[in-house]
This record gives C-alpha cells, sequence and structure tokens, in this order.
C-alpha cells in the first residue's frame, strides 16, 4: 500500500506542472504594472494607473484610509487640483475602437478622440467633455481648469476659418465656463490669478494677426500685451503671474530669409508688452542676437530675468 501513495506523491508534482499555463508571448498582454501615481497635498487620496502591456489603462482614486475606491476604465493622464478637492484626467477611447481606426487607416480628424473627465473626490459621478486635446490647471491652486477643444470633423468652413480652437475656462467648485475663440496656447501662472492666452492666425485671412493676451481669473478682465506679429514662443511667467517675459519676432516678412527675435517683458500694472533686448541693445555681444530657442526665467525673486543668446545665422540659401 505505501507503493501505492509514494507513486501518487511522486506523480502530483508533475501533473500540476502539467495544468499550469505555458509561459510564452501569449501571456504578455495581460501582465500589469503601475503607472502614474500622486497623493493629494492634503494626504487623503491617492490616484494611480493600472497599465496593462496591451490593453486599456484603469485610473484608480483611493482614500488614505481605505474608506472610499472607485476605478475609472481607459482614463489617464490625472491629475489631483491643489486644493485636494477634485481630480481632473483623460478619458481615452477603448483600445479596440482606436485599433480598428489604425487598421482602416483612419485620418487623424477621423479617429476616436480624447474626452476630459472631472470627479470631486469622494463621490461616484463624474462630469465629463468629449473632443478635449489637452488641459492644464493651476500648479499650486485649486479651483480652476482650462481645456482646449478639438475641431470638429463635420465643420469643415470653421475649420478652415480658425487657426487654433476654443479653450474652455472652467471653475471646478461652480461649475460655471468662459469661453476664448480661436487659442493656440495657454498658459495658468503656479498661484491661478492668471491665463496667458496666445491666439492663432486666421489661415485665409490675410488681415488676421495674433494677440498676446492675459487674463485675470479673480477680476474678470483680459488685457492685450502684444498685438500683430509673426511668431511668439518661449512665455514664462513668474510664480505670482504679475510678470510675463516671452520670445517674439514680429517684423520680418512671412518669407524672409533671416529673422530676428526679440525679448519682450510684461509687468501688472502696463498698458502692453515693451520690447526688452534685441540684437542691438546695449551689452549684448556683436555677432549675437536672441535666441529663439532658449526659455527666458525669472529667479525666485522676481528681481532678475533670463534669457538666452546665440550667433546670428546667415541668411537662408535658396538657390
Amino acid at each position: 500500500m505505501k507503493k501505492y501513495f509514494l507513486f501518487i506523491f511522486l506523480f502530483l508534482p508533475f501533473f500540476l506542472l502539467a495544468q499550469k499555463k505555458p509561459l510564452d508571448h501569449s501571456v504578455y498582454d495581460g501582465w500589469q504594472s503601475i503607472g502614474e501615481k500622486m497623493i493629494s497635498n492634503d494626504g487623503k487620496w491617492v490616484v494611480y494607473t493600472v497599465c496593462p502591456q496591451v490593453g486599456d489603462t484603469t485610473l484608480v482614486i483611493q482614500s488614505s484610509d481605505a474608506e472610499y475606491k472607485k476605478e475609472i476604465e481607459h482614463s489617464k493622464d490625472a491629475v489631483i487640483t491643489g486644493d485636494s478637492r477634485f481630480v481632473i484626467f483623460k478619458i481615452h477611447p477603448w483600445y479596440k475602437d482606436l485599433r480598428e481606426a489604425w487598421i482602416k487607416k483612419m485620418k487623424a480628424d477621423e479617429m476616436p478622440k480624447d474626452s476630459l473627465g472631472i470627479i470631486e473626490l469622494g463621490y461616484d459621478t463624474f462630469w465629463k467633455s468629449a473632443n478635449v486635446k489637452t488641459y492644464k490647471t493651476p500648479e499650486k491652486a485649486g479651483g480652476w481648469v482650462a481645456y482646449q477643444m478639438g475641431k470638429e470633423k463635420n465643420n469643415s468652413k470653421e475649420n478652415e476659418n480658425s487657426g487654433g480652437s476654443d479653450l474652455v475656462l472652467r471653475q471646478t467648485t461652480t461649475g460655471k465656463e468662459k469661453i476664448f475663440a480661436n487659442i493656440n496656447e495657454y498658459y495658468f501662472n503656479k498661484t491661478g490669478r492668471k491665463l496667458l492666452l496666445l491666439t492663432a492666425k486666421i489661415p485665409k485671412d490675410s488681415l488676421s494677426k495674433i494677440y498676446v493676451l492675459l487674463y485675470d481669473l479673480r477680476l474678470g478682465v483680459i488685457d492685450t500685451l502684444s498685438r500683430g506679429g509673426n511668431e511668439f514662443r518661449n512665455f514664462t511667467m513668474t510664480d505670482d503671474g504679475s510678470q510675463i517675459a516671452y520670445i517674439a519676432e514680429r517684423d520680418a516678412a512671412p518669407k524672409a530669409l533671416q529673422k530676428f527675435y526679440k525679448l519682450w517683458y510684461y509687468k501688472e500694472g502696463m498698458d502692453s508688452a515693451t520690447m526688452l533686448v534685441d540684437k542691438n541693445s546695449v551689452g549684448m555681444m556683436l555677432g549675437m542676437s536672441i535666441s529663439e530657442f532658449g526659455k527666458p526665467g525669472f529667479s525666485k525673486s522676481g528681481e532678475r530675468l533670463f534669457f538666452g543668446t546665440a550667433p546670428i545665422e546667415p541668411p537662408k540659401d535658396t538657390t
């Protein structure tokens, strides 16, 4: 009898091994990892994403005492607002829908679009807006989110007459919204006082102009910092939004072979931005100009402004 028991005992490990699924490429897609991870400023909330090798990412929102947990499928790119009250996130198209669109070789404007979601921490339902390209929040404050809408594919005439798209400014606590049309770029200052906006040129309107605008979130008023020009880039603000600097090229003809950039500066209370430094400024070395690639930066006190310079490039050879 003991021999039979010994036979069964020796055979059992081989039987169990035979039941396990082989570890090959067919199981890789089911492997999961933790992607984004963040903790609210008050330490009461944890947000993270669970990511499969292939498929849809799940956004997980959980209280630190584990009494609340919510999972939102095919969502990521989340941020907890500075006041620890809301989670703002992107809702991406289902992987199967994207894969089908790729197989059909759909054009960019025909592909499934992202949505924006906002959930108040501790609650189950959330607000949602479709066809959102990007969103931003103040880094050190809550209460606001700005999100840029995508262009509708069935609105071709309107798209042709707009270089940018609508930007929606939303107050998270009240749900009130304000729309800015034809926006190309946008930035909050860190403490959530100001929203900087760059409009786009209308492609088929030769008289249209680019505007640099500054919206005061508390007062609800907008100021024009610059009107007209060819290219604006590398915007920077002090933390409180009282000072702004950027690089711009505003004088050259559209097809000029040589362009010179200048440093522009604005301080709260000024009527508009003023040109601060160009290639002819005192102290600028001969043969040097403002670098179009160097981003300006304010010192912590806001009393100094740093910027980049670069050798003047010869005109482009078009022969």
